[in-house]
């Protein structure tokens, strides 16, 4: 109960410090083969709509798609709809799996494996911002290839026979690194490559061909660890198997992305991930949002909210 308590009183505490997103404009939505993709439940609508608009006003393109876990509310969704002009809300009991494990955001790599056919799809969570120009990501949208933002701060991509390794010794018995440890173990392409990424903020190009390669892999691993699959975590080695093995992909380095540790934020840091527990830990995602949503109200008032990038 207490810790139910304290989690809604931090939410609540977030989405009033930060409630002047509300006074920032509709953004431009343009037509272009750019989706930007989160899952969304009701506690993290105002994250959302600070994390979509920096986002935007760094990339100047792309439109959105929510999908709604079951909890939003319709006055929810007419908020995201007002923000954020032909958004689309997907529920996501209508997303088709096809094979792929049940929950844990499975279904967002399910959407995303079919949208990847004909758009190049960024892969958001609602609790990131982007501070500053982040070239680095433009780049690999301009000339489709994927990315994903590092999950350790020395993450690369490499043979696969590497990543296991690396995970030997190690006595977790999460899923990601059990799977991580059966990597070599699961009859992969002698080429195959990993990477120890976050799938809370990926990219993944067009024709990179997702559907085919997560599926086959998550048929081996499940046949490797049996229901343990199914946890939470499993989309996150999916995920960071279909980017390590798509042509020119990309690990976006620390600090200046970066899956906030706790501390201080580095000077140089232009993208930040407020991953579990140290989201609210010390005010600092309030306080960083806050600055951004001060950012878009100026950059509107001057005239300079987006930064375009080539087509």
């Amino acid at each position: 109960m207490k810790t139910r308590l304290r989690k809604a009183l931090q939410y609540w505490w977030y989405d009033r410090a930060c409630r002047a997103i509300d006074e920032t404009a509709p953004i431009s939505v343009d037509d272009s083969e750019l989706v930007v993709l989160s899952m969304l439940n009701t506690n993290h609508v105002t994250m959302y709509l600070v994390a979509a608009k920096t986002l935007h006003r760094q990339l100047g393109r792309g439109r959105f798609l929510v999908v709604d876990d079951g909890t939003l509310t319709d006055a929810q969704k007419a908020r995201i709809r007002h923000h954020l002009p032909l958004v689309d809300i997907v529920p996501i009991r209508s997303i088709d799996r096809a094979g792929l494990p049940k929950g844990g955001t499975w279904e967002r790599l399910a959407l995303i494996a079919e949208l990847t056919e004909h758009s190049y799809v960024v892969q958001m969570d609602a609790d990131t911002l982007a501070l500053r120009d982040i070239p680095e990501v433009a780049r690999q949208i301009q000339t489709n290839a994927s990315f994903t933002i590092n999950g350790d701060p020395d993450s690369a991509i490499e043979p696969v026979a590497v990543s296991s390794l690396r995970m030997a010794n190690d006595p977790s018995t999460h899923v990601q690194t059990l799977a991580e440890r059966a990597l070599t173990q699961i009859g992969l392409d002698a080429g195959a490559r990993y990477v120890r990424g976050c799938s809370g903020f990926a990219g993944f190009a067009r024709g990179s061909d997702v559907g085919p390669r997560v599926r086959d892999f998550s048929a081996r691993m499940e046949q490797a660890l049996g229901a343990k699959w199914t946890e939470w975590g499993s989309e996150q080695v999916g995920s960071n198997f279909v980017v390590a093995n798509a042509p020119g992909a990309i690990v976006l380095s620390a600090p200046r992305y970066l899956n906030y540790p706790g501390g201080q934020v580095p000077p140089d840091t232009s993208f930040l991930h407020f991953i579990g527990p140290s989201r609210f830990s010390n005010g600092t995602y309030r306080r960083s949002a806050g600055l951004a949503i001060e950012a878009l109200l100026r950059s509107e008032a001057d005239g300079t909210s987006l930064r375009r990038v080539a087509a």
